[in-house]
């Protein structure tokens, strides 16, 4: 901490972020209400100014506001003509949107449907395997083949054994 080395250091340190309000000591220039002592009508012609500033003030005041009355009641086409563009490209970007977003609900609810079908189709695709794979009979085949086909089981004879001694996939069945 710092050392202090008077009561009027002390009060005069700003403690933290606040300070005091500076105080500056009035001029005779800016209190012009302030009666002078070298003439009286010194004092008549400010009062004058100071009615004729606020005359000039209030005049250029209410010249401000016909100005900008007149400037909000004047239609301004090109302003209009850039305002419907503007809505009409919003607008448009809005409809694109939305028929974006329509389309792919319709698309989502479609795929939906073809999976639920599929599902079906698989279901009714399973019974009839099951259906086809009850309804074989083995021994109607071998029967059927024998008889009507003319058909045999092969003699030891008419069976060739064939051995190769590669481990190689592709070569066993190359020439």
């Amino acid at each position: 901490m710092k050392a202090f080395h008077s009561t009027n250091e002390r009060y005069d340190y700003i403690f933290g972020n606040t300070a005091r309000k500076l105080e500056i000591p009035e001029s005779p220039r800016r209190n012009p209400g302030k009666k002078k002592t070298g003439g009286s009508g010194k004092r008549a012609v400010t009062q004058r100014t100071i009615q004729r500033r606020a005359m000039e003030k209030a005049r250029r005041e209410e010249a401000e506001k016909a100005r900008h009355k007149a400037w909000f009641l004047e239609f301004d086409w090109k302003y209009t003509v850039v305002v419907i563009i503007a809505l009409t490209i919003c607008s448009l970007a809005c409809l694109f949107y939305v028929s974006r977003v329509a389309r792919i609900n319709r698309m989502q609810q479609d795929l939906y449907d073809l999976k639920a079908q599929n599902m079906a189709l698989s279901g009714k695709q399973t019974a009839l395997k099951a259906e086809v794979d009850k309804a074989v009979n083995l021994e109607q085949i071998e029967e059927y083949a024998k008889k009507h086909l003319k058909m045999k089981f092969p003699d030891k004879e008419s069976i060739i054994r064939y051995r190769i001694n590669t481990n190689d996939y592709f070569r066993k069945y190359t020439d």
